[in-house]
């Protein structure tokens, strides 16, 4: 992900490219923490059992992780398959006194 976000980044903009990256990953975790424990903590049904409610909350926050993983696969498929990385320019040579 590191390389797909700094493609076609200027050097003198590459500051810039890190801290949206790192930004982003920051928000994206926080927002899967979130996703996760609201799922989890369902209300259980009336009638169930403790564990069985527990054990229903978890299936549920690990399904919704699953949906978003995969969501984030096919998103980098789409968007990402034509993606080349280009070739490093030439430094020029040390000038020698």
């Amino acid at each position: 992900m590191t390389i797909a976000g700094f493609i076609g980044v200027p050097p003198r903009q590459a500051g810039l490219a890190s801290g949206l990256l790192n930004t982003s990953q920051q928000i994206g975790g926080a927002i899967g923490v979130a996703v996760t424990s609201t799922s989890s903590s369902r209300a259980p049904k009336p009638g169930t059992s403790p564990r069985q409610a527990f054990t229903t909350g978890y299936h549920w926050a690990f399904a919704a992780l699953v949906a978003i993983a995969a969501a984030g696969a096919l998103a980098a498929f789409v968007f990402f398959r034509g993606v080349h990385v280009p070739a490093p320019e030439a430094e020029p040579a040390p000038i020698s006194a």
